[in-house]
C-alpha cells in the first residue's frame, strides 16, 4: 500500500510511488476537521484549487471552466498526492485529466519513471499533452537501467501524436532510439517543441525535425545542440517548418544568417527570432543585406540575437516596423582575443530603429567575456547616441551587463531627458563614483523634483570599486515607491583599477 502523504509533504515521487498501482487504491485515510470544512466546497472550486497545486497560480489566470495546457516543464505538485488524502479527493483528480497531462520523466530523480508515466497517460485521458524528457548521464555499469529507460523513452514516444508541447533532453546515446520509435502518425496537435540534442548526427538531427516540423498547428520551435559543423543543416533545419503557422523561432547554436534569410523571408506571422549568429550576412541578392533591400518582417516583436563580433550587417540588413523588444547579447571568449575591442555596431542598430520606425521598449545588452586582464569594451559613448533616438522615448526596461561607467550615468542624466518612459533599470557592473547612482534615481522621481514622465519603479546596479566605502551614498540610497537594490563587487585586477582611475 502507498504511503499517505499531505500537500505539505515535500517526499519523492518515488516515495509516493511505492507500491505503484496499488498506493491508487489505498484505504481511505481519517479525515481531520479542516479537510471537512475543505470538502464541502463546490466541487469545480476544488478542482481549481488542485489545479493551482499541480500547475502553479503562476500559469493560469483564467476562470476554472477554461483551463489550458500550461507552458512549464514539470508540474509544480504531483496530483498522485491528491490521491492519498481521502476517497472524495482522489475520486475528483482522477476524473480530472488535466491534472494529469503535464507530464515530467527524469530517471535521475525518480527510479519509478515508467509506472509515473503509464499513470499520468492513463488518468489524463484525451487530453492534449506537455510531456518532458530528460533523460541524461545514463551509467553504462548498469545495462538494466538503460533497458528500463529506452522502455520508458519507447512507451513516451508512442504518444508523441498527443503531444501539445514536447520538451526533449536526451542523451546522445540514445539518439538511436528516439529516432527509430518516432510514430508514423504525425504530431497534428503539436504546438511547441524545445529540443536540445547535443551529440546528435547531422541524419538523426534532420529526422527529428521533420518528425517535429511536420506539425500543421506548431507556433514555437527552439533548437540547441545543433553544431554548424553539419554545413547546410541549418538551411535544412528551418526548411520544413510551417511558415503559415509559426510564431517563435529560436536557434541556440551558431547559424549563418544568410542560411535562416529565405526562410524568415517566408514566414507570415514570425513574432520572435533568437539566434546566435556566426556570420554577417553576405549582402547583396533578393535575399537581402547591405547592398540589398533590407529584408522586412511585418510582424517580428521581440529580438534576440547573439554573437562574438560586429552586427552591422546583421542589423542593417532588416527592417522590423512592430519590434519592440531587442536583445543583444555581445560575448567573447580567450580563443577570440582580437574581438575583444570589437564593437557591436551602433550605428547600424539606430539605423534599424530609424529606418523600421518602431518604438522600442525593452533593451537588453550584454557584453561579457571571461574573467581575464582583457574584458570586453563597451563604446559607451555610441550606446548613449543610440538611445537618444525618438524612437527609443517608449522604453520602459533597460538592463545593461558588463563594464560600464560614469559615461552611461550621466548620459542618463542629460538634460535633453533621453529614455522619459524608463520604469526598470539594472545595470549589472558599473565603475562609477559614490553619489552619481543616487542623483540619477532621484532625478527620475517626480516626487523628487524630477523632469521625466515615467515613474521609475525598479533600480538595481552592481557598483565595482576597491572598497565598500567608496559608495557609502550609494549604498544608503533609499527613495519611496521604487525598488533600489544596490550591491557592490571589489576589483578583480589591476585593469579594474586603471578603469576605475579615469
Amino acid at each position: 500500500m502507498g504511503k499517505i502523504v499531505t500537500l505539505r509533504n515535500a517526499e519523492r515521487q518515488s516515495t509516493i510511488l511505492d507500491g505503484c498501482d496499488s498506493s491508487m487504491e489505498g484505504t481511505e485515510p481519517p479525515v481531520d476537521a479542516p479537510q471537512a470544512l475543505l470538502n464541502k466546497l463546490p466541487i469545480e472550486l476544488l478542482v481549481e484549487i488542485f489545479w493551482f497545486y499541480v500547475h502553479g497560480a503562476d500559469i493560469c489566470s483564467i476562470p476554472s471552466h477554461a483551463f489550458q495546457i500550461p507552458t512549464s516543464l514539470q508540474s509544480s505538485g504531483d496530483p498522485i498526492r491528491l490521491t492519498h488524502i481521502c476517497s472524495l479527493w482522489r475520486a475528483i483528480s482522477l476524473s480530472t485529466p488535466t491534472l494529469w497531462s503535464t507530464i515530467y520523466i527524469n530517471p535521475s530523480l525518480s527510479k519509478h519513471h515508467f509506472a509515473c508515466l503509464s499513470h499520468h497517460i492513463k488518468y489524463a485521458g484525451s487530453a492534449p499533452l506537455t510531456l518532458t524528457l530528460e533523460i541524461k548521464g545514463l551509467r553504462r555499469s548498469d545495462p538494466s537501467e538503460r533497458i528500463s529507460i529506452e522502455n520508458t523513452l519507447r512507451y513516451a514516444l508512442g504518444h508523441l501524436h498527443r503531444c501539445r508541447r514536447v520538451y526533449l533532453n536526451p542523451s546522445w546515446e540514445l539518439q538511436g532510439c528516439l529516432v527509430r520509435n518516432l510514430p508514423s502518425t504525425p504530431p497534428m496537435h503539436l504546438e511547441e517543441f524545445n529540443a536540445h540534442i547535443p551529440g546528435f548526427s547531422a541524419a538523426n538531427t534532420l529526422k527529428l525535425s521533420a518528425y517535429l516540423h511536420a506539425s500543421p498547428k506548431l507556433c514555437s520551435a527552439k533548437w540547441k545542440g545543433v553544431h554548424a559543423a553539419f554545413g547546410k543543416t541549418t538551411e535544412r533545419l528551418v526548411d520544413d517548418i510551417p511558415r503559415n503557422t509559426i510564431r517563435a523561432v529560436e536557434l541556440g547554436d551558431f547559424h549563418a544568417f544568410d542560411d535562416l534569410v529565405p526562410f524568415l523571408g517566408g514566414c507570415e506571422l514570425l513574432e520572435r527570432v533568437g539566434c546566435y549568429v556566426s556570420q554577417s550576412p553576405s549582402g547583396g541578392g533578393s535575399s537581402g543585406g547591405v547592398q540589398g533591400t533590407p529584408l522586412r518582417l511585418a510582424h517580428l516583436r521581440s529580438l534576440s540575437l547573439s554573437t562574438m563580433g560586429d552586427l552591422t550587417s546583421t542589423l542593417s540588413s532588416l527592417t522590423l516596423p512592430l519590434l519592440t523588444e531587442l536583445t543583444l547579447d555581445h560575448f567573447w571568449d580567450m580563443g577570440h582575443a582580437g574581438l575583444g575591442h570589437v564593437d557591436i555596431g551602433w550605428d547600424a542598430l539606430l539605423g534599424l530603429v530609424e529606418r523600421s520606425r518602431c518604438k522600442i521598449q525593452k533593451f537588453i545588452y550584454k557584453r561579457n567575456g571571461g574573467n581575464s586582464v582583457d574584458d570586453p569594451y563597451v563604446s559607451e559613448d555610441a550606446m548613449m547616441r543610440a538611445l537618444a533616438s525618438p524612437f527609443f522615448n517608449e522604453l520602459h526596461h533597460l538592463s545593461l551587463e558588463g563594464r560600464f561607467g560614469n559615461t552611461t550615468l550621466y548620459g542618463l542624466l542629460a538634460p535633453q531627458r533621453i529614455l522619459p518612459a524608463l520604469k526598470n533599470l539594472e545595470i549589472k557592473g558599473c565603475w562609477s563614483t559614490d553619489g552619481v547612482w543616487s542623483d540619477l534615481v532621484m532625478r527620475r522621481h517626480p516626487s523628487l523634483g524630477g523632469r521625466y514622465r515615467g515613474v521609475l519603479e525598479s533600480a538595481k546596479i552592481l557598483l565595482r570599486g576597491p572598497s565598500q566605502s567608496n559608495f557609502c551614498r550609494d549604498r544608503m540610497l533609499v527613495v519611496p515607491g521604487v525598488d533600489v537594490h544596490v550591491e557592490w563587487k571589489e576589483f578583480d585586477d589591476k585593469s579594474d583599477w586603471v578603469l576605475y582611475d579615469r
